[in-house]
């Protein structure tokens, strides 16, 4: 007797199935996902084991075998870059529906076939549309340097996709969104008069119709009775509820994913979809993938002891299809700029096409220096920064100071840079004050409005800001290179406070911070010694044309899915990885994993002088003992020197205060008549002759030894250091 479908009977199919075998060549672990004989399963497809295919071949099965009609399953892609790629490996189902949620969604609310008609379609916005619809509805205050709105769209995001209260999501924004619970409803009703809706806003209202309207939940449900699921670990929580109700009341949900790959826990993806996917669907069968088919052995076995570290996690094994042991190698260079383009060079001299390289970073500001030493030599890019990096708060500061520094080669000061370099570090001058700073022309015409101040403590602000100048200004006409003046900048003049203080209050971390900025400018300033010239040279890197067959540059949030045969994980440093502000340890480890599994043939981990402590997880097997954070920086703004302040030498033991008049002797020779701290200043001099370091490569570890300095004087230190006892 034969046998049909429920739901092929539902759709007026009365085709009989014919096997649940399948002779598509796949590996046993792929084949028992693709053959899974009920609805729901959950898939675990670590890095590279083919989830893509098990997907498109389970498409092919339950139509082709099953004989389930195409009407009534979706295969849901993550983005369109993965529905193209579907829809190529499933040419001969063209009745097949392949599609993101938010195109379902939108369906939904447009009333669009095969879901229930609705009174009224609606057209889609985008994000500068949002934006003008919050500053029409919001007053915010003029201010420079500051984007008040972008706090609003992740609110909404947060309300409509983290499905979090108004008030609860205004509370999470400590002051950034202060009135959003009152604006929410104002938000919600100028998109209902205008009859549109923006991307967040597709799914949110499609939850709407789907729990109150029963007829349109009916049709819905009957469209989606077998859904096939990409990426399931990075759905949002409104994501996960819309597969939820459409899948109802059967739940045959065929989600695969990686809990190891997930890493957008700022949007809500949580690896947790996953570990309880029998408690989100009941009676879910599981089907562990276990063999990567695209990276090394080496770089498989690398992988897998830094997951393992990681407690929030499904158990698994995971296994290499390669037998090449090796396929990855570490640069622990003092200079990661240098380290990251000497790979790319190795790459393309082993017989690599520019587009089959890959160089991946944390956040995208650091991969500048790399772009601009890559673009110097003439090689081709695709992706990386553009131009908008010099409109940066942190950059605009730097090239602001650097023109000041070099103001005597052009005449007069320009007004704007001295607003800027008012602002970073800040001097919180009157308002007045500032309007009469910016009309000075030189050092000597703001030392003589101090005089003029009445107030002492502004007088005195003043006169720090202007030797603050002055002090660059000297040190850029003795010649120093763009490194030691920024350094001098960041250091001593106190930007980097400044900076920190901006950073501290990021919520997560998922773009570029302040701090970031200053790290690519100091790299970038190590590639360009001449000040005057810096920012005209820049500029022109920056603006270098793009190829679609260049060396790839990107951050790994972008390229997850994809490979490379070469990959280079550039700056994989301890404030990197796990960036200094992110919350989520586990997910920060596994974002460096998703890093170093995009390589097909090579990984190469560049960590500067302060590697990542997952670097040291790589090859170590974990501890319960063995406790990582991330550490978010305190505002240090920079205050006037004090007397009181501790001597840096009081606390070192006799043989590290002999060691110390040793150092400080050749600090005197070095300098050359110079002030002493363009070599080193007293404190980082104290910590060198504290931690007495016998190798470069132990001195850049230190704070205040940065790479100009090392390359210019180090060898000098860790020579005398080697004398001494």
């Amino acid at each position: 007797m034969a046998v049909i479908h429920a739901t092929a009977i539902d759709h007026a199919s009365f085709d009989v199935p014919i096997t649940n075998t399948c002779a598509a060549d796949l590996a046993p672990d792929q084949l028992a996902a693709v053959t899974h004989p009920g609805g729901a399963a959950r898939i675990i497809a670590p890095a590279g084991s083919g989830k893509t295919r098990v997907l498109t071949e389970r498409a092919r099965h339950v139509l082709t075998n099953w004989r389930l009609p195409a009407t009534a399953v979706s295969l849901v892609a993550f983005n369109k870059r993965a529905q193209e790629e579907m829809r190529e490996r499933t040419p001969d189902l063209p009745s097949l529906h392949v599609r993101t949620l938010n195109a379902i969604a939108l369906a939904i609310v447009n009333g669009s076939a095969p879901f229930a008609p609705q009174s009224r379609r609606w057209r889609t916005i985008d994000e500068p549309d949002v934006r003008r619809i919050i500053g029409d509805l919001v007053s915010f205050p003029r201010r420079r340097n500051s984007d008040p709105v972008a706090p609003w769209i992740e609110a909404l995001s947060l309300v409509r996709l983290g499905l979090v209260s108004p008030s609860d999501a205004e509370a999470r924004y400590d002051g950034d969104v202060d009135g959003f619970a009152a604006f929410w409803p104002s938000y919600r009703a100028t998109l209902d008069k205008r009859g549109v809706v923006d991307f967040d806003d597709q799914i949110y209202r499609a939850l709407m119709i789907l729990l109150s309207d029963p007829v349109a939940r009916r049709a819905a449900q009957r469209a989606c009775r077998m859904m096939l699921v990409d990426e399931f670990q990075d759905l949002t929580p409104a994501h996960l509820l819309l597969i939820r109700l459409l899948a109802a009341p059967g739940g045959a949900v065929f989600g695969v994913g990686d809990d190891d790959q997930t890493i957008y826990g700022y949007n809500g993806a949580d690896p947790g979809w996953l570990i309880d996917f029998a408690e989100l669907f009941p009676g879910a069968g599981a089907h562990p993938l276990e063999v990567n088919y695209r990276c090394p052995a080496g770089v498989v076995d690398l992988a897998d002891r830094l997951l393992r570290h990681n407690r929030r996690r499904v158990d698994k094994t995971i296994r290499a299809h390669s037998t090449d042991n090796g396929g990855w190698s570490i640069a622990d260079s003092v200079d990661p700029v240098t380290a990251s383009a000497d790979a790319v060079r190795g790459a393309l001299a082993s017989g690599a096409a520019p587009a089959e390289v890959a160089v991946l970073a944390r956040v995208n500001a650091v991969l500048a220096p790399v772009q601009v030493a890559l673009v110097g030599e003439g090689i081709p890019i695709s992706g990386g920064v553009g131009l908008e990096f010099m409109d940066r708060t942190s950059v605009r500061a730097v090239l602001a100071w650097l023109r000041l520094a070099t103001a005597a080669e052009r005449g007069r000061f320009l007004p704007d840079d001295l607003k800027e370099a008012l602002r970073r570090p800040s001097r919180s001058f009157h308002p007045r004050i500032n309007d009469w700073i910016a009309e000075q022309g030189s050092v000597v015409d703001l030392f003589n409005l101090a005089g003029r101040l009445n107030n002492e403590r502004d007088a005195d602000r003043l006169m720090e800001f202007a030797a603050d100048i002055q002090k660059m200004q000297q040190e850029a006409k003795r010649g120093v290179p763009t490194s030691d003046l920024v350094f001098t900048l960041i250091d001593e003049i106190g930007l980097a406070g400044s900076v920190a203080g901006l950073d501290a209050s990021r919520r997560g971390m998922n773009r570029s911070a302040q701090g970031d900025d200053l790290t690519a400018i100091q790299h970038l300033a190590a590639l360009h010694d001449d000040t005057a010239t810096f920012e005209q040279w820049l500029r022109g890197r920056l603006a270098a044309k793009r190829s679609t067959d260049g060396v790839v540059l990107s951050t790994v949030h972008r390229v997850k899915g994809q490979e490379w045969p070469h990959v280079v994980v550039h700056h994989v440093d301890a404030e990197q990885y796990p960036h200094r502000l992110a919350d989520d340890v586990e997910e920060e480890r596994r974002l460096f994993h998703v890093a170093i599994t995009r390589a097909s043939r090579h990984a190469t981990i560049v960590t500067g002088p302060k590697p990542s402590p997952f670097v040291e997880e790589l090859t170590t097997e974990p501890s319960p003992d063995r406790v990582i954070s991330s550490h978010r920086p305190e505002p240090a703004p920079k205050s006037a020197p004090s007397k009181s302040k501790a001597n840096p030498v009081d606390d070192l033991d006799p043989v590290a205060a002999a060691r110390f008049e040793q150092l400080r002797a050749l600090r005197t020779t070095l300098a050359a008549g110079k002030p002493a701290y363009v070599v080193f200043d007293n404190k980082t001099l104290a910590a060198i002759a504290r931690s007495a370091p016998r190798s470069k490569q132990e001195l850049a570890r230190i704070s205040g030894v940065g790479p100009a300095k090392l390359d210019k004087y180090g060898d000098d230190f860790v020579a005398l250091l080697e004398t001494l006892d």
